[in-house]
């Protein structure tokens, strides 16, 4: 997830990081752990906000809070949108 946060977050190159998240939701998904499966779903939220897919942006950002809730960075990201 560290090469996505750096694509997305910090490069801005949102299209190359939604296609390595497509991978790891897809054949990577059981092998992350939850922490990583929240990181990932936070991310996509990010990718998703970009688009504005407003729905699906706080779908996962509530999928990441329950898979990872003493995270509380994605709980604020939840109430700031």
């Amino acid at each position: 997830m560290e090469h996505v946060h750096i694509l997305v977050k910090v490069k801005g190159i949102f299209e190359e990081g939604e296609q390595v998240l497509t991978a790891a939701f897809g054949k990577h998904a059981d092998n992350l752990a939850a922490v990583e499966k929240a990181k990932a779903h936070f991310l996509r939220a990010e990718v998703h906000q970009r688009k504005h897919e407003n729905d699906k942006v706080v779908q996962d950002l509530r999928t990441a809070i329950q898979l990872a809730p003493a995270q509380v960075s994605f709980q604020a990201e939840l109430g700031v949108f």
